[in-house]
């Protein structure tokens, strides 16, 4: 299977299991876009966790062809602060810092 891309604004998986984001030092207020590149269909599911390791939410947990995509996290209901997204697409999974700030 070939890697994923992705960033918070953009991730892509390649095929040697690195992941390469743009702007996950950037703070957002309070909506944020995580975007991801697929070289081949896969399940894919982003989920947001807090410092302490708290899962916040799922934002994305389905089937997903290849090419770009696009999801979105309003956090208007979350504290600011440091959160972590996790993206899962087969067998790949990585990490990635965003922070809050209102």
């Amino acid at each position: 299977m070939k890697t994923p891309h992705f960033t918070q604004s953009f991730v892509n998986i390649k095929s040697s299991a690195s992941i390469s984001s743009v702007s996950t030092g950037t703070p957002f207020n309070p909506v944020t876009e995580i975007s991801f590149a697929l070289p081949e269909a896969a399940a894919v599911k982003i989920d947001i966790f807090n410092v302490t390791g708290q899962k916040v939410t799922t934002l994305l947990n389905e089937y997903r062809n290849a090419g770009t995509h696009q999801v979105s996290w309003d956090a208007s209901g979350s504290a600011s602060g440091v959160y972590f997204y996790r993206l899962s697409a087969d067998s790949f999974v990585e990490s990635k810092k965003m922070l809050l700030l209102k």
